[in-house]
């Protein structure tokens, strides 16, 4: 189990430090924790603070404690960055599907859901969750400690892909994930989709766009897309999603972000301002990050 410590440091990894890096180019919140964990005193003090990230992520990283962020991280590190390209692909996290949420869904060609099960996680809402994915992505994986891997082979469905993770941070494909298009549902599919992408979906599919109150433009929008096959549909969330959260723009930002960062810098598409103000964060010494106030 993780020690009081570990819990401090994974708050490094939270959206607040993130959103504190983009407003002011700093954070008190970081400040805090570093001093309250003693890395001011462990660390030379000449360190950066990406530096300290890439320290705190390895601490984070022993067999027993891993948390979710360290397998989301190890997913857009080696699947999406190592296999795919933000010029193709789009990393999607936290992605709402029916009762559950997906922890990372990449759509390049396809539709692909991560369903991580960290080394802390019990494996109890899964079947139903893994019921949820498969409504609305073309394919499913779950990214695991190795010590589920007997009991995942055992509930899972045949067309669902397993992956583990080493000590050493490598992911290691046990059963590859097969595309099940077969069981997808329209309205799984369109009731996670923003009303934007609906909209986007039924031009996309040579529909007009209905001029409807605000209150009734998803039900209507559903509606006309209920015509459609599923093929067709999830074919076109695909391409959708592709174009209204794309990237691209992120490619040159991340290449100058440490390596444990990659997640937490693809939660948000930062504006050209707030990622001179990340990156400027992320380069200051450590000796003046403990002050930050």
């Amino acid at each position: 189990m993780p020690t009081v410590d570990n819990l401090l440091l994974e708050r490094a990894f939270s959206p607040t430090i993130f959103t504190g890096f983009a407003k002011n180019q700093r954070s008190a919140e970081f400040s805090r924790i570093i001093t309250s964990a003693g890395l001011r005193t462990s660390l030379p003090s000449s360190s950066s603070v990406g530096e300290v990230f890439d320290h705190i992520f390895s601490l984070l990283s022993s067999p027993g404690i891993r948390n979710e962020y360290i397998y989301k991280n190890v997913v857009a590190e080696k699947i999406l960055l190592g296999r795919h390209s933000l010029n193709t692909a789009v990393f999607v996290q936290e992605m709402r599907a029916l009762r559950s949420k997906a922890d990372t869904v990449i759509f390049n060609g396809t539709s692909t859901a991560y369903e991580i099960k960290s080394d802390r996680d019990s494996l109890a809402r899964l079947p139903l969750q893994i019921e949820d994915y498969r409504k609305v992505f073309a394919k499913v994986v779950v990214v695991a400690d190795a010590k589920h891997v007997v009991a995942l082979e055992n509930m899972l469905p045949d067309d669902v892909g397993i992956l583990t993770l080493s000590n050493k941070l490598s992911l290691s494909t046990v059963r590859q994930a097969q595309e099940n298009l077969e069981s997808l549902e329209t309205s799984a599919m369109l009731d996670a989709l923003q009303l934007s992408e609906l909209k986007a979906m039924l031009s996309l599919l040579g529909q007009e766009v209905p001029d409807v109150p605000n209150t009734r433009q998803r039900t209507i929008y559903s509606e006309i897309l209920d015509s459609f096959s599923t093929n067709s549909l999830h074919s076109s969330m695909v391409k959708v999603v592709r174009h209204s959260r794309n990237q691209k723009s992120m490619s040159g930002f991340i290449d100058e972000m440490p390596r444990s960062l990659y997640a937490a810098a693809l939660r948000k598409s930062p504006t050209t301002t707030q990622k001179s103000h990340i990156l400027k964060a992320i380069q200051t010494p450590l000796n003046e990050a403990v002050s930050w106030s």
